[in-house]
């Protein structure tokens, strides 16, 4: 608290600190949903590849998604985190991170094929499991 306080007052402004109240006291767990999981990794394997749709290692870090999984079945992926070509090999929190742009339309495509892709999945089950 005192940190940004501190670095509040370096730009001549104030800063409150409120923690969670009683309803969530701590960030949940990030869960995804495992139908909608395998439905995401088999969208982005038809755009990108099978060889290029890794499995990110389970890591203990808070992620503010979570409250949206709590209400709605989802599925978070990471898209481009790492060109070492481009230097983009930071995660979106460090403070060296910035964005590979060349991803955003592949981001895109995949991002509407899994809409397609899950409106066909819920409403007429045509995606094997």
């Amino acid at each position: 608290m005192q940190v940004i306080k501190g670095q509040a007052e370096v730009y001549r402004c104030s800063a409150e600190v409120e923690f969670f109240g009683e309803e969530h006291p701590t960030i949940p767990p990030t869960t995804n949903d495992e139908r909608i999981y395998q439905l995401a990794r088999k969208v982005s394997s038809v755009i990108v590849g099978e060889e290029n749709v890794k499995l990110s290692p389970i890591v203990t870090g808070s992620e503010d998604f979570a409250f949206y999984l709590e209400k709605v079945p989802g599925s978070f992926f990471f898209l481009g985190i790492k060109n070492e070509k481009s230097g983009s090999i930071y995660s979106a929190h460090s403070s060296h991170f910035f964005i590979d742009e060349d991803v955003l339309p592949i981001g895109s495509a995949i991002h509407a094929a899994f809409a397609l892709s899950y409106h066909s999945y819920s409403t007429n089950s045509i995606i094997k499991k």
